[in-house]
C-alpha cells in the first residue's frame, strides 16, 4: 500500500518534458472558424458542410481567424479546441474551434 501511495505522488509531479509545454507560444492562422460557444461551432460546421452561406453569415457568434495574433490552447482534443486569443490591443476573447486554428511560433 505504501507503494502505491509513493507511486501515486510520483505521478503528481511535474515533468521536465510537461513544464516545457507551458513555454510555447502560440499564434492564429488564417480564415480558420471559430465561435464562442461550442454550439455555434457545431452550427457553423453544419452551415459549411450544407454549403450554405446565407445560414453560416447569419450565425453572429462565429468569426474567421485572422493570422498571427496570440493565442493559447486552454483544452485541446482531436476536432476541437478551446483557445483564448489576443487582439491588437491585449483584449482576449476565447473561441472553440478546430486545433488547426493555432501553429506553434517557431524561435
Amino acid at each position: 500500500m505504501r507503494c502505491l501511495k509513493l507511486s501515486l505522488a510520483m505521478l503528481l509531479l511535474p515533468l521536465p518534458g510537461l513544464a516545457a509545454e507551458k513555454d510555447v507560444e502560440y499564434v492564429t492562422e488564417r480564415g480558420r472558424l471559430m465561435c464562442t460557444s461550442p454550439q455555434s461551432l457545431n452550427e457553423a460546421q453544419r452551415a459549411v458542410e450544407a454549403r450554405d452561406k446565407p445560414w453560416l453569415d447569419s450565425i453572429k457568434e462565429c468569426t474567421q481567424s485572422r493570422p498571427g495574433l496570440k493565442a493559447e490552447i486552454m483544452q485541446g482534443g482531436m476536432l476541437t479546441a478551446k483557445i483564448k486569443v489576443y487582439d491588437e490591443a491585449g483584449k482576449w476573447t476565447i473561441y472553440w474551434t478546430s486545433p488547426t486554428t493555432v501553429k506553434e511560433v517557431r524561435r
